[in-house]
């Protein structure tokens, strides 16, 4: 065991103690060590889940993408074809039908290369 030595008192009398392996500060270093390795391994484990979290997204808008488009393009189709049966509901003219279905063929066969009427 170690000692050193402190001033105690106005009389100037040097008091020897004793320096303990287990004294208050190295349980204070042993708590903040570990209080800082829980945070380092909570940082981590957070990095991890958002490079998890940013590759599944990005593969997700990979696959899922053209689908959505896809689908956009046939709602689309099916609403505009509805408003033409609309109209020729409301009109009776069957001439109207066939001018606007040549109308719509013509449009998407410009819009899209690989529409197929």
């Amino acid at each position: 065991m170690s000692y050193s030595q402190s001033p105690v008192g106005g009389s100037g009398e040097v008091i020897a103690a004793p320096i303990q392996r287990d004294g208050l500060r190295r349980k204070l270093l042993m708590a903040h060590l570990t209080v800082g390795a829980v945070g380092l391994a909570m940082l981590l484990v957070a990095l991890a889940t958002s490079v998890l979290l940013n590759s599944n997204a990005i593969r997700l808008a990979n696959v899922r993408g053209p689908t959505v488009s896809a689908s956009t393009h046939t709602l689309n189709g099916i609403h505009r074809s509805l408003a033409a049966l609309r109209g020729w509901v409301v009109l009776g003219d069957p001439a109207s039908n066939t001018s606007g279905q040549r109308h719509g063929r013509r449009k998407s066969a410009r819009g899209s290369p690989s529409s197929t009427h």
